[in-house]
């Protein structure tokens, strides 16, 4: 009963905060999900983004190109009619948010530049082949663009995300 206490209660405070965020007029709005009952210390404990700042030399750009005037690609699409954004995803109880949006970056840079069909590409492959970084543990973007740079991309079909640390299977799934 204990527990049961304790996620109700955790649950209405995500409720009082969603509230009241909704109506102060924001650009967004939130709600809830799987995690509207967990503690502040369960939910830091996913948040595992490496801060230490890569060398300069290690710094991955990608650019799709220069323009003057914002674009919101959640509403727009790419020459072709495409749109070019990933829906929202879960990575679990794996800290590996840098992967996903290290992977959403590629999709719609593939998309927009390239004016393809939205592509989606494996956060799975870089949990387990980004050596720089520490899977489940946390990583970079930075260094997870490095390591796109010299390796094939590859589809989440082909690679599935299982949210857990593997071992890397880049050479079986590109041949």
């Amino acid at each position: 009963m204990e527990q049961y206490e304790i996620r109700l209660r955790q649950f209405a405070l995500k409720h009082v905060f969603i509230q009241e965020h909704n109506q102060e007029g924001h650009s967004y709005t939130v709600g809830h999900n799987d995690m509207s009952d967990w503690t502040e210390e369960e939910f830091a404990a996913i948040l595992k983004y490496n801060a230490v700042e890569p060398a300069a030399e290690d710094i991955a750009e990608l650019s799709v190109g220069a323009t003057s005037t914002p674009i919101d690609w959640r509403t727009q699409s790419n020459s072709e009619g495409n749109n070019c954004m990933l829906a929202i995803q879960n990575q679990g109880q794996c800290g590996s948010c840098w992967t996903f949006s290290t992977q959403a970056s590629m999709s719609a840079n593939y998309c927009i530049q390239l004016n393809g069909a939205l592509e989606e590409f494996s956060t799975q492959e870089l949990v387990d082949c980004v050596t720089t970084c520490y899977g489940c543990n946390g990583g970079n973007v930075s260094y997870a663009c490095n390591y796109l740079k010299t390796h094939q991309e590859i589809l989440w079909s082909d690679y599935p995300y299982v949210g857990v640390d593997s071992t890397c299977d880049y050479n079986s799934k590109t041949h």
